[in-house]
């Protein structure tokens, strides 16, 4: 892991330790004492997040990657069920969504690209607490470089006016990497092919091919945890068995 972020950083150790530091002080920040030390899976420090997630969040990693390789995290603020909603709920799920990702050595290296769609969403189903969050993660926290962030559909208020504030305000490497794709749901499609995000990739929110099942994926992500816990007890019995 710490050659995760050695990578990232160019081998520039005080950097790479600098990023760590602030891993852990974010990570004990957004879980708490009780739970920033566990381990950090569906049964351990994200355990009692586990309903949640399948209830309402809006972030997911599609089960396809990009025309360049590149694993896609997809955003739907209108999956959002808003009288149990939560903020750090939210922040906590994209901890682990990135944790996944970064278990993947040819996901670390080609890196990460975020797609949001705003086509059924409305105001109030913007949280942009968690999204502030979730880009300092993505920028300082984990060593997984963002290649591009694409918002997908947004209001023509945002488009014209929201998002060219935000790109002023936004660094040069973050505003280089942030497009905005405003107008018809083939015209977007037509934006987003040019991107290596192709209809085989993409949800069919956005008018792909991929029916997104949050449900599916946690289920499996346990099935997928308790196999490799089962494998690690195993592996130290064998150790602990073999005779000197």
């Amino acid at each position: 892991r710490h050659m995760a972020y050695l990578e990232c950083c160019s081998f520039d150790a005080t950097l790479a330790a600098r990023k760590i530091v602030q891993y852990w002080e974010e990570r004990l920040e957004l879980f708490g004492v009780a739970r920033a030390f566990l381990s950090m899976t569906l049964h351990g420090a994200m355990k009692d997040e586990v309903e949640w997630m399948m209830a309402t969040s809006s972030m997911m990693i599609l089960p396809q990657r990009d025309g360049r390789g590149r694993t896609v995290i997809f955003g739907d603020p209108s999956r959002k069920d808003m009288s149990i909603y939560d903020s750090r709920r939210q922040v906590m799920t994209m901890w682990y969504l990135l944790e996944t990702v970064l278990q993947d050595a040819e996901a670390r290296r080609r890196g990460l690209v975020v797609v949001t769609s705003a086509k059924y969403s409305h105001g109030m189903s913007m949280d942009f607490k968690s999204a502030s969050w979730c880009r300092r993660l993505l920028g300082d926290v984990f060593p997984v470089p963002l290649r591009s962030s694409h918002f997908c559909h947004p209001s023509k208020v945002a488009n014209y006016v929201l998002f060219p504030i935000l790109k002023f305000l936004m660094g040069r490497d973050m505003r280089l990497r942030f497009k905005s794709h405003y107008g018809t749901d083939s015209a977007v499609l037509c934006q987003l092919e040019s991107y290596g995000l192709t209809r085989d990739v993409l949800p069919k929110e956005l008018c792909g091919a991929v029916d997104l099942d949050m449900k599916k994926w946690v289920h499996e992500r346990l099935a997928h945890e308790y196999a490799a816990a089962a494998a690690t007890a195993a592996a130290t019995d064998t150790v602990a068995l073999t005779p000197p």
